[in-house]
């Protein structure tokens, strides 16, 4: 490998690296459009906007939640804070 290649490899992985923090560290400075597993409550929020009402339980495994929305009628679902499944 040379030293261009090494140094483009470099680059890229830098890039892909500041890429992942601004989506993971700043996610109030972008609006997510559409849901993507494991999502954060936050994100989902700044997707669809607050839930009109959160159906909850505590579990073994932890907190389970259901985001109901009413217009237009859709719900999301969280394990423990993530998003695992959603429905529209």
């Amino acid at each position: 490998m040379g030293v261009n290649q090494a140094a483009g490899i470099f680059l890229l992985a830098v890039l892909l690296g500041l890429a992942f923090i601004a989506l993971t560290l700043m996610p109030g400075e972008v609006n997510y459009p559409g849901l993507m597993i494991g999502m954060s409550e936050k994100r989902v929020t700044l997707a669809w906007g607050p839930p009109d009402h959160v159906d909850s339980i505590e579990t073994s495994a932890g907190v389970r939640e259901r985001w109901v929305y009413l217009d237009p009628p859709r719900f999301a679902y969280f394990n423990n804070g993530l998003l695992y499944d959603w429905r529209e």
